[in-house]
């Protein structure tokens, strides 16, 4: 009897896992105290990922109120997982194809009175990859939040969080310089700022999917030695994010998996409203050439003044040939 008790219980649990990726929350006000909160989660679907664990068909979101209280859980469905492309932001350079990753958004509709001092929306979910080398050694036991707060409407006014406009990188080249735009939108035009900030904790190795999430407060991250919320991973010169313009440049110079988190903070009269934490897992890899551009050697270089030249080039459809002459295009071709 206890052995079955001890079956349905453990069934009745969400898997432990370790295929998770990252995510974000964010929400939209949609007038007469009702929000429209969006939770997006990311998961491996590569070799990593060896059982091909999903994400969970249902997401428990906790609601807190401003004393950090809980106040009643709330259950979004999934209606489906899509598969991310995997693309590099030079155009020249191709990642290994047995990269995967899919992304799941859970939505819903609750309903935050006014006049209580605003919100805390929070979800947790265990496990990070064992891959994550700027964790502790342990990452599989560090688990995330995703977590958003809401500002009391009868104090700052109604509001809508920002959210980003684009995806996060699949992949970073080792060794390339990246520049890339992680710029959010905030429908209220509220002043937003960018920073650099730790991923939280949330949910471990015997409480998963915790129903209901711990209260705020939330822990941040372990760092493995050598890293900081300011040096996330490694690159020469250290990883930025402009404050202003959402750019995150860096120059990855190791391979493997890293847990790294952006945030954007909205501002209205100077005064902070709510942060948009987006905690993601950065896979660096050594990428292969997608575009070479190659000659034939030349035996014979004094031979009249034409010379036959044989394009070996690949992966191009396009060709711009500029035979150095200073000061003039006319030695220029665009000739295949």
């Amino acid at each position: 009897r206890n052995l079955v008790a001890a079956l349905l219980l453990a069934l009745a649990q969400p898997l432990l896992a370790t295929h998770i990726l990252g995510g974000e929350m964010y929400y939209t006000y949609l007038g007469n105290d009702n929000y429209q909160v969006t939770l997006r989660l990311y998961r491996d679907c590569g070799p990593a990922n060896t059982n091909n664990t999903a994400l969970d068909a249902i997401a428990h979101i906790g609601i807190f109120n401003s004393a950090g209280v809980w106040i009643n859980t709330v259950d979004f469905q999934l209606p489906m997982e899509t598969t991310m492309p995997v693309v590099t932001d030079n155009p020249c350079l191709t990642a290994p194809p047995s990269i995967c990753t899919r992304q799941g958004i859970y939505t819903g509709t609750i309903h935050l009175p006014s006049g209580t001092g605003g919100y805390t929306l929070a979800y947790q979910r265990c496990c990070r990859s064992p891959a994550v080398i700027n964790i502790t050694s342990t990452p599989n036991a560090q688990g995330m939040t995703c977590t958003v707060f809401v500002p009391d409407p009868s104090v700052h006014g109604p509001n809508s969080s920002p959210a980003y406009d684009d995806d996060p990188p699949m992949v970073l080249c080792l060794d390339q310089t990246s520049a890339i735009e992680q710029l959010a939108t905030d429908p209220d035009g509220d002043s937003l700022a960018y920073a650099l900030c730790p991923p939280f904790q949330g949910g471990d190795i015997v409480n998963v999917s915790p129903n209901p999430p711990t209260p705020p407060p939330y822990t941040p991250i372990i760092w493995a030695p050598g890293y900081s919320t300011q040096d996330q991973l490694n690159s020469t010169p250290p990883m930025v994010f402009g404050s202003q313009d959402g750019v995150l440049t860096l120059h990855p110079t190791t391979i493997g998996n890293f847990s790294v988190s952006i945030c954007v903070s909205e501002y209205r009269n100077g005064v902070l409203l709510s942060t948009v934490i987006r905690d993601f897992r950065f896979l660096v890899v050594a990428c292969s050439q997608a575009i070479t551009a190659s000659l034939a050697d030349q035996q014979d270089h004094c031979n009249g003044l034409e010379v036959q030249m044989t394009n070996q080039s690949t992966g191009s459809s396009f060709y711009h040939w500029d035979f150095g002459v200073d000061g003039t295009l006319a030695d220029t071709s665009n000739a295949q």
